[in-house]
């Protein structure tokens, strides 16, 4: 009987593993991504293009693969967003390298890329329109996704060293999110008398922003103090945007200009 009753015992705990095991989520692996930012994208954000298509199949193909055949149910929001930034990010890299050298993204394609099939994810034929519109802003109730998406320009947010990830996603887009807002070279906000000049994104974006420019600077009142923060958060000054700087983020190009 005691033999019995501790192969019930065995029996019972092999079940719970297995179905512990079954209904676990899916894990998606972003390291050889994380290996391809660390090793190609300086701490500028710059991207050497060149290097990636050189080495494209061992250093970015892999990783395309991983994402075209994820399975996404599953995963937790965070692990999700931080999947589809990583998807957009990739693909982008991805598209520049398959067409490189050029000098800005709108050289990939007669038509406009952002609307063109670049790739898998999930499973998903997608454009770069689809993944930022579709799977990203229509799912997801978080404005800071605008400062990860990178579309290979010189006024995109900088890309990070690293890829996201589900246990870190709300840091990194905080950093990414307030490193961009406080970048002279996005924003000039700070010291201005009348006029504030921001970058183009929270013009074409603006009802993640608020819906209107008095809630965009209210938005950005949260990453200011001071003087500065009460005049955002009184909406008191006029809002002007800087023309969007489509130049390619590239290290080559980077290089021959200084």
């Amino acid at each position: 009987m005691r033999h019995s009753l501790l192969l019930h015992i065995v029996l019972a705990t092999l079940l719970l593993t297995a179905h512990a095991t079954a209904s676990a989520p899916p894990e998606v692996d972003h390291s050889a991504f994380d290996d391809l930012l660390s090793t190609y994208v300086d701490s500028d954000g710059m991207v050497d293009y060149e290097g990636i298509q050189q080495a494209h199949a061992e250093v970015l193909k892999p990783y395309l693969e991983t994402l075209a055949n994820a399975q996404v149910d599953g995963l937790s929001p965070d692990e999700e967003l931080a999947f589809w930034i990583n998807a957009y990010n990739a693909l982008t890299i991805d598209l520049i390298v398959r067409h490189y050298p050029v000098e800005d993204i709108f050289e990939t394609y007669e038509d406009n890329p952002f609307e063109k099939t670049v790739g898998v994810v999930a499973g998903n034929e997608v454009s770069l329109d689809e993944l930022e519109h579709d799977f990203i802003d229509a799912r997801f109730d978080d404005p800071r996704f605008h400062f990860a998406l990178v579309c290979a320009a010189m006024s995109c947010p900088p890309l990070r060293q690293e890829a996201y990830t589900g246990d870190r996603l709300d840091q990194q887009l905080e950093e990414q999110t307030r490193q961009f807002i406080r970048d002279e070279s996005h924003n000039q906000i700070e010291g201005q008398h009348a006029t504030i000049h921001l970058s183009t994104i929270f013009d074409w974006f603006e009802d993640d922003f608020g819906g209107s420019p008095e809630g965009v600077q209210q938005y950005l009142a949260t990453f200011f103090d001071g003087e500065t923060r009460a005049r955002l958060e009184a909406a008191a000054f006029a809002v002007e945007y800087n023309t969007y700087d489509w130049t390619l983020n590239d290290q080559a190009i980077a290089t021959a200009g200084r």
